[in-house]
């Protein structure tokens, strides 16, 4: 299974935009994404410290990874990549260096990005 950061940021959008805080149990926030990939996200987000889940595995099945909670690393994600282009800009600056899409990965270069907007470096 491929890891997306575009799915990853979604989820994180949709639990910042769901008006319960934790999310009920069974939550899918992305209804027309299959649902291995969302429990994947889910579980990566969780393992990277971004979010908080309710992990139902199942003996010779799937497992799945509820969504519960934001935590403060998620809260950041979002706060540094609110802006679509700051998103993009990120992006693109970590396929041409070949550096690769994980989340830090881009909360560095997005900071870095951040940093130059205020000196007034660069524009987005």
């Amino acid at each position: 299974m491929k890891y997306e950061p575009d799915i990853a940021r979604q989820i994180l959008k949709a639990m910042e935009d769901h008006p319960k805080d934790p999310l009920p149990y069974k939550t899918t926030l992305i209804s027309d994404l299959d649902d291995r990939l969302y429990h994947y996200h889910c579980r990566l987000l969780s393992e990277a410290g971004y979010i908080s889940v309710i992990e139902l595995r199942m003996l010779g099945g799937p497992n799945y990874y509820w969504p519960r909670e934001l935590k403060y690393a998620g809260v950041q994600f979002l706060q540094m990549f609110e802006d679509e282009s700051v998103w993009h800009s990120a992006k693109m600056e970590a396929k041409t260096k070949g550096v690769g899409l994980a989340l830090d990965t881009l909360m560095k270069i997005g900071t870095e990005l951040m940093v130059k907007m205020i000196s007034g470096q660069v524009t987005t």
